[in-house]
């Protein structure tokens, strides 16, 4: 079975509870994304993975509200969170979503699902100029497919906290024991390093609902040519993302 799993939480460090938050017309971050999964119209279910924190109830609430399912698993290794979520549900081909992504981009989303298919693929992704993986980037529009299998390897290769936080990481970092497939980025997004849409502050919380409330009025769909053009017609966007990337690492 395939699955598309959904990573949320409420205890960020940098913005608690930026998930559930307000962004767009009573609409939160979360709900925006579950929306665009369930749209692609693929027989991928959608689960939201989330942990035991009494605070993240609200989010296994939320993803039953829009009828998805949820998995409650391990608050602080993320690692053995997604893997017991694929287990529960026997997913053995998984996306993985991160749920500060807003602008997840519904048309490279569904270019990364046709790895599903390939045989022997343990990890495949995006990637940006000098071939960095796409989610060490500042995008924030992007998805990652990887294997149960692969994250299972990784769980017995493996006790160190970052990559029990960071849970694809130990895929790409060892390409000798992996097989990674990767994905040239879009050329208007490849070389490009000064563009920010993923949400991790309050900066980042508000520019982002700001630009979401402008292409949701002119009736876009928010995909990253739509993005770029936004930014670039914008310099207060660009010095606030420019900042912000200089700020935050990946």
């Amino acid at each position: 079975m395939k699955a598309i799993i959904i990573q949320a939480r409420t205890g960020s460090t940098r913005l608690p509870g930026k998930v559930l938050a307000n962004f767009y017309n009573g609409q939160s971050i979360l709900e925006i994304i579950i929306k665009r999964c369930k749209d692609l119209d693929v027989a991928w279910p959608v689960i939201v993975a989330t942990s035991t924190a009494e605070a993240d109830r609200a989010i296994s609430d939320l993803a039953s509200s829009c009828g998805v399912k949820s998995f409650v698993g391990d608050e602080q290794d993320v690692l053995k969170r997604f893997i017991d979520a694929a287990e529960e549900f026997g997913a053995r081909q998984l996306i993985r979503v991160c749920a500060d992504n807003p602008f997840l981009d519904a048309s490279l989303l569904k270019e990364l699902l046709q790895f599903a298919d390939q045989p022997d693929v343990d990890y495949a992704s995006y990637e940006v100029a000098a071939g960095v993986p796409a989610i060490k980037s500042h995008w924030g529009i992007f998805a990652e497919y990887v294997t149960l299998e692969a994250l299972q390897k990784v769980n017995a290769s493996t006790e160190d906290s970052f990559y029990h936080e960071h849970v694809t990481n130990f895929c790409y970092g060892n390409p000798d024991h992996f097989k990674c497939a990767w994905i040239k980025a879009p050329e208007a997004i490849y070389n490009q390093t000064g563009f920010r849409f993923t949400v991790d502050t309050l900066q980042d919380f508000e520019i982002a609902q700001e630009m979401y409330g402008i292409l949701q009025k002119e009736g876009k769909s928010c995909n990253f040519n739509e993005l770029i053009a936004l930014v670039c017609a914008n310099e207060k966007y660009r010095l606030i993302m420019r900042s912000q990337i200089e700020q935050q690492t990946k």
